[in-house]
């Protein structure tokens, strides 16, 4: 499993453990409408940082998948195909090259 995907898996759990982290003990239990009623301030704070990561691993996820297609089609390149074209490429360039040169 790659390391994205394991801190993709953490991020998208923590929300829910935020939440336990800030639930109201047992014996304090009549209270809990009034304590989610007025949510702690580093409860909103820890929940806006942690999608804020989600959004950016999102975004990491992406690029690196753009990372492994052009990984792939590098080494599968065969210089053959692409042979011709750089050296008729080549010696037009040098035809224009040595035109520049006589003006």
């Amino acid at each position: 499993q790659s390391r994205v995907r394991m801190l993709t898996d953490f991020f998208s759990k923590a929300s829910d453990r935020i939440k336990d982290a800030f639930r109201v003990p047992v014996p304090c239990g009549c209270m809990s409408a009034y304590v989610m009623d007025q949510p702690h301030w580093a409860l909103f704070q820890l929940n806006k940082h942690t999608a804020k990561v989600q959004s950016d691993l999102r975004d990491f996820a992406q690029l690196n998948s753009l990372l492994d297609a052009l990984k792939h089609t590098l080494i599968n390149l065969d210089v053959t195909t692409i042979g011709a074209p750089v050296k008729q490429f080549s010696s037009l360039a040098s035809e224009r090259l040595a035109r520049l040169n006589k003006v």
